[in-house]
């Protein structure tokens, strides 16, 4: 009789112990959320062709890209590396925090005969179904259990003309999801 009961509680045992790690397993946030970003990347104007991945139609076009990381930065730190592409982080300074890219594919921001050429960061807004301008840092560009579009765009700056990109999440390439 004390046998059958030992072997009963052990049994038990095995039972909780494998219910508890079969809830641990299935609620584990990390494996639900879909830590995706889509970049869709244009040069509007102010480049050369050496160092970029494609010809200048394309880049003056755009193209969407998928990568993966803890947030937009990493993501797109891995896509580079992945192909190669030099990127340069840089840190805001002063009083402000966060990491932006200064340099992608080699091209900056830079001014020339007063227009100030830059890399502007747009997020895509669902409510409005477009892409906004980022007030945020990459780094700070996190995904919420679902995929993040962010577009980069080469373009100079004059104020009061900003229009983001007319891409969508629709336009990604199929070879690309």
């Amino acid at each position: 009789m004390e046998k059958k009961c030992i072997a009963g509680i052990i049994v038990v045992l095995v039972v909780v112990i494998a219910a508890f790690g079969a809830y641990l397993l299935l609620t584990d946030d990390s494996k639900a959320k879909d830590e995706s970003y889509y970049f869709y990347i244009q040069m509007e104007e102010g480049y050369d062709n050496e160092g970029l991945p494609h010809e200048s139609s394309v880049m003056q076009e755009g193209f969407w890209v998928k990568a993966n990381g803890d947030n937009a930065l990493d993501a797109l730190q891995n896509i580079c590396e992945k192909n190669d592409w030099k990127i340069s982080i840089s840190g805001m300074g002063g009083e402000s925090t966060g990491l932006y890219m200064s340099s992608l594919f080699g091209v900056e921001g830079t001014s020339i005969e007063g227009v100030y050429l830059y890399w502007a960061s747009y997020v895509w807004d669902d409510d409005m179904k477009s892409f906004t301008y980022s007030n945020l840092t990459l780094d700070q560009i996190v995904s919420s259990g679902h995929p993040e579009y962010v577009s980069l765009v080469y373009k100079s700056y004059i104020a009061g003309t900003d229009k983001p990109p007319v891409a969508t999440p629709d336009d990604i390439p199929k070879d690309v999801l």
